[in-house]
C-alpha cells in the first residue's frame, strides 16, 4: 500500500472501497457489518462490510504477517487505508 494512515486512537481498521476495488476482491468476500462508523468529519458512515486480510508488517528479516479485519467504507480518502 502506498498511502496508509495509522491512528493509535482509531478503533477499527478502514478501507476505502476504491482500495476494494483495485484490490480485485468481491462483494461476496464481504461480511455484513450493521455498525455505523462515526468519526468521518462528524458523519455517520454506514459500511459496505467486513473483510479479513493478512497483512505484512516490516521489511524482509523483520516482519511479520498479522490478520486484520477491514471495514470496507465508501468515502473520500487520500489514503487506502487506515489503521
Amino acid at each position: 500500500m502506498k498511502k496508509m494512515y495509522v491512528d493509535p486512537e482509531s478503533s477499527v481498521d478502514v478501507m476505502y472501497y476504491r482500495t476494494f476495488e483495485c484490490l480485485k476482491l468481491t462483494r461476496d468476500q464481504l461480511v455484513p457489518v450493521k455498525t455505523p462508523l462515526v468519526g468521518f468529519g462528524g458523519h455517520v458512515v454506514h459500511s459496505e462490510g467486513m473483510i479479513m486480510l493478512t497483512v505484512t508488517v516490516g521489511q524482509h528479516l523483520w516482519c511479520r504477517i498479522v490478520p486484520v479485519n477491514f471495514v470496507v467504507v465508501k468515502a473520500d480518502s487520500t489514503y487506502n487505508l487506515l489503521m
